[in-house]
C-alpha cells in the first residue's frame, strides 16, 4: 500500500477529498519517486504568471464622498490602495485613513477587505473567490497547481487551515473549494485567515 498520507487513515481521507482528487495524489507521489531514483527527466522551472484573481462580495466597497470629501483626494487614496503590495501597507494605509479621517465607514472597511482578500487570492493562485454570509467558494487556476513532490504538501496545507468547514472537489484539472461559516461569524475575518494560513 502506500500508507497514510497526512497521518489520516486512506479510507478517511479518500472520503473527504473524493475519489478523482485522491488518484491525483497517488500518481503525484509516483512521478515524484521515479524523479528520486532517476526515471524521467527533470524540466526547469518556469516562470509563474502573475494572475489577476477575481473577488466576489456581496457587499458595496467604496470610499464615500462624506468621509473623504475631495475627490482627487479619493483618488490618490485609490491608487494607493491599488499598488499596496501586501497586507501590512494595507494596515499602515488604514491607520493613517484613521488619523486624518476617523473610523473607517462601512463601505471603506469593505474595500480594504476586498484589496486585501484579493491580494491574498494571487499569492495562493486561487483564480476566482465568492464570499457570502453562509460560505467561501473558490477556484484554483488550474494551470499553476503545483506538481509532483509540491503537490502534496500544498495540498496538505489548504486541508489544514480550512478544518471540518472545508470541502475540495476537482472536474477534470479544475480543483475547487467551498468552505461553510459557522453561524454568526465574521465571515470577512474567517475568509482573511484561512487565506493567510494557506499563504
Amino acid at each position: 500500500g502506500t500508507g497514510n498520507i497526512f497521518g489520516a487513515k486512506q479510507s478517511g481521507f479518500v472520503d473527504a477529498l473524493g475519489h478523482d482528487l485522491y488518484i491525483k495524489i497517488i500518481n503525484e507521489a509516483i512521478t515524484s519517486m521515479k524523479e528520486e531514483i532517476g526515471i524521467g527527466e527533470e524540466k526547469p522551472k518556469e516562470q509563474e504568471p502573475e494572475i489577476e484573481s477575481a473577488v466576489e462580495m456581496h457587499e458595496d466597497f467604496y470610499l464615500p464622498e462624506d468621509y473623504v470629501s475631495l475627490s482627487a483626494e479619493r483618488v490618490e487614496i485609490y491608487k494607493r490602495l491599488i499598488n499596496c503590495e501586501g497586507l501590512p501597507q494595507l494596515d499602515s494605509l488604514s491607520k493613517e485613513l484613521k488619523d486624518r479621517f476617523g473610523v473607517l465607514p462601512k463601505p471603506a472597511q469593505n474595500l480594504f477587505d476586498y484589496i486585501a482578500l484579493k491580494k491574498l487570492a494571487q499569492k495562493i493562485k486561487i483564480e476566482k473567490l465568492s464570499i457570502s454570509e453562509k460560505s467561501l467558494k473558490g477556484k484554483f487556476v488550474s494551470t499553476l497547481i503545483p506538481k509532483n513532490e509540491e503537490f502534496r504538501p500544498w495540498l496538505g496545507k489548504i486541508v489544514q487551515a480550512g478544518g471540518e468547514q472545508l470541502q475540495l472537489k476537482q472536474e477534470g484539472n479544475d480543483l475547487m473549494f467551498e468552505m461553510y461559516f459557522k453561524e454568526n461569524s465574521n465571515f470577512v475575518e474567517v475568509t482573511k485567515n484561512f487565506l493567510q494560513r494557506v499563504v
